[in-house]
């Protein structure tokens, strides 16, 4: 493959007028980094304002190496990306290697094993890292490949670099919006190709997994079978759902038939966003903007 017949494509951005280039030793960037998209996020470190979100497809792409290709052309081409002066950067790696352990049960020399009950691992290709939350009682094992590490490495050689795992930004991000509510709640996050689910009952979190999505009909068959093993409630249990797809879709419309309790769910609550992110729906996005309370601190 080379970098011309398989281009990325903007999807969507939005910036806000306050942004200003002379302030990024006070900005934090965030990668969202996917097989075959990515997004990013810019905020002000010093009010916890959101300043730059853009989103992005790697079309065509069969491999890892191509999708590294893809994100140099990307880098090459941006303004802000290969600046190098950022407050923090943090990467956000959404994939299917990873394992969320108990706290009591988690060995940190066992990482590989945990990350290989869900997906096999190459120690050649990938590296492991894990991540503990402070109010969560679990471990988040996971994997990033070693291409994707090197790329970025080779493009913030003087920056420490934070990984993190998609799912401990829902997760985290999810404890944060149902913090004191009683009734048991699902989420629905309906990503590119993956159905995200998580579900907390009284307020503690209780299961989270994603599936693989091929077409519409999957989506249902696997919340169904969350709801059969969890033994929820349909008419009386709360659902909600996030991700790509809009009020007035069929498929919003099949789901809430399907459960009558679904909602969109709204932003995660502590940020400061601009009149130019009104463009974008408050339901999308949830795992990105979540992304910005995750810390090695926590």
């Amino acid at each position: 493959m080379t970098v011309s017949s398989t281009q990325f494509r903007l999807l969507r951005k939005a910036k806000d007028p306050k942004f200003n280039i002379d302030d990024l030793e006070h900005y934090n960037l965030m990668l969202q980094a996917g097989f075959s998209d990515i997004q990013l996020c810019i905020t002000d470190s010093r009010k916890n304002r959101i300043l730059l979100i853009e989103d992005y497809v790697l079309p065509g792409v069969t491999n890892q190496g191509e999708s590294v290709e893809c994100l140099d052309c990307l880098f090459d081409d941006h303004h802000l990306l290969l600046a190098g002066f950022w407050n923090k950067i943090k990467i956000l790696v959404k994939n299917r290697r990873f394992s969320i352990v108990p706290k009591e049960l988690f060995v940190e020399e066992n990482t590989k094993d945990y990350i290989g009950i869900n997906a096999p691992l190459d120690d050649h290709q990938h590296e492991c890292y894990h991540n503990t939350y402070k109010g969560l009682s679990f471990v988040n094992a996971f994997a990033v490949s070693n291409q994707v590490i090197s790329f970025i490495d080779k493009t913030y050689k003087s920056k420490q670099i934070q990984y993190f795992h998609q799912s401990s930004s829902f997760i985290h991000g999810f404890n944060r919006y149902f913090a004191g509510k009683e009734n048991t709640n699902v989420c629905l996050y309906l990503d590119r190709f993956v159905l995200h689910i998580a579900v907390f009952k009284k307020g503690k979190f209780r299961f989270y997994n994603q599936f693989p999505v091929k077409k519409f009909d999957d989506y249902i068959r696997y919340a169904d079978y969350v709801v059969n093993e969890l033994s929820i409630n349909v008419t009386k249990d709360k659902f909600y759902v996030w991700g790509y797809l809009g009020s007035d879709s069929n498929h919003f419309k099949i789901l809430r038939k399907k459960y009558p309790t679904l909602k969109f769910g709204e932003r995660p609550s502590g940020l400061k966003l601009g009149y130019v992110f009104d463009e974008i729906p408050e339901h999308q996005y949830f795992d990105l903007l979540s992304f910005n309370f995750l810390s090695k601190k926590l």
